[in-house]
């Protein structure tokens, strides 16, 4: 994602992130239960799709998450309040097709998630326990290749 405009308002990813927004992103990953991606014993795959996408609905703290994931063009830094304002600004969206815009960034953030927490469980098996820590530190260093969502797990 490059930009995207949403009631009338420019947003971009956050690239550059203080310590503070990776520890309450991390904090609200764990949160909507993305810290355990791996199915249960005897769970299938709708039912893993099922509890993980519960986890992140009853949480929540997905407009929150997207507050955190997202800032206004015009700005160079990311701050907590912003992160706040967007989340409201996103949740009274009313245009059908700004709803439906943002449904897509939805949909393509959690794909991006399942690719990177897929890739570190192929690369390192020790390092999906801690999903969530996994997820914030290669969004934050930059470290998978959007393209394929292959990410490098050193751990």
């Amino acid at each position: 994602m490059q930009k995207i405009t949403l009631g009338g308002r420019s947003f971009k990813p956050v690239t550059h992130s203080t310590l503070e927004h990776d520890i309450a992103t991390c904090e609200m990953l764990q949160r909507m239960g993305m810290a355990d991606l791996t199915a249960r014993s005897g769970e299938t795959d709708r039912q893993l799709q099922d509890r993980i996408m519960s986890g992140v609905v009853k949480s929540g703290e997905l407009l929150p998450l997207l507050g955190h994931l997202i800032m206004p063009t015009a700005k160079n830094e990311w701050t907590p309040e912003m992160a706040i304002e967007t989340a409201v600004f996103l949740g009274a969206l009313k245009n059908p097709k700004d709803k439906a815009t943002l449904l897509g960034l939805i949909v393509e953030l959690a794909l991006f998630f399942c690719k990177v927490a897929l890739g570190c469980i192929l690369t390192s098996q020790k390092s999906f326990p801690l999903a969530a820590e996994t997820i914030n530190m290669f969004l934050s260093a930059g470290r998978v290749n959007t393209e394929t969502g292959v990410s490098s797990c050193d751990a």
